[in-house]
């Protein structure tokens, strides 16, 4: 985590005249005692606000150039961000993100394994499979002239397990599709993949419910109401002109 570091030139003058060479992002190697801060420094916003580090050595262990931006900024461009990604990716609100993407598959592996599915990882480098979108080919060098394809879902490869006699397959999938990019579609996504041998509707409907119910609760805290409400793609087509309506 993170602390606060004290350094007084009465305790130690050496440490007190290399921090003066101290910049942001520089990093440092301390050594010194661990002591409770007076009462008016306390900092109760930090897990460690009730002490601080009298710095007895230091010693600047990596320099560093200035930053291409703060990371407490919240207007940088998009385009700046995205080419200091391993930057980008300190600001608080995208380790948020990625905790809770990781939260979220934890919780789908955890409910899908109590169900009976078994994690099956399919292969990226495939033949075709027809789907709505283009393919991404990437050429092989031991056979020229050939190519594979990025897969567009697992859907071959998934329907050979269930001929194999796994008859409950999952996967968190990666799939490409060389399509133009737009408010919903993406060329990389990663999405969650299931089969099942003879299963009835009803069955379908109640993992999924119970899948989805267990995320928001574990991850967010909010408990969803179910049954889902359903509507037919007639009604949905009817009412709203589109197979995935806004209902608010």
């Amino acid at each position: 985590g993170i602390t606060q570091l004290v350094i007084n030139p009465e305790r130690s003058p050496q440490a007190a005249e290399l921090a003066k060479e101290i910049r942001n992002e520089f990093v440092l190697h301390a050594r010194g005692d661990v002591v409770a801060r007076s009462s008016a420094t306390l900092n109760p916003k930090m897990p460690t606000g009730e002490v601080e580090l009298q710095v007895d050595e230091l010693e600047i262990v990596s320099r560093s150039t200035p930053l291409p931006f703060q990371l407490d900024e919240e207007s940088v461009d998009e385009t700046l961000r995205l080419r200091y990604r391993w930057l980008d990716l300190r600001r608080e609100k995208l380790q948020r993100n990625l905790r809770l993407r990781a939260q979220m598959v934890g919780v789908i592996r955890r409910h899908m394994e109590a169900a009976g599915f078994l994690d099956i990882q399919t292969p990226i480098l495939f033949k075709p499979t027809p789907e709505g979108a283009r393919d991404f080919v990437v050429p092989s060098r031991l056979h020229p002239g050939r190519f594979f394809a990025l897969p567009q879902s697992p859907q071959i490869l998934k329907q050979l397990t269930m001929v194999a006699g796994f008859d409950r397959y999952y996967q968190i999938a990666i799939c490409f599709r060389d399509e133009d990019l737009r408010a919903d579609r993406v060329q990389e996504i990663t999405q969650l993949d299931v089969e099942m041998s003879f299963p009835d509707r009803e069955e379908l409907f109640a993992l999924m419910e119970e899948m989805f119910a267990a995320i928001w609760r574990e991850c967010l805290g909010v408990d969803i109401p179910r049954p889902f409400p359903r509507m037919t793609h007639a009604e949905a087509d009817r009412r709203f002109g589109s197979d995935k309506p806004d209902t608010r």
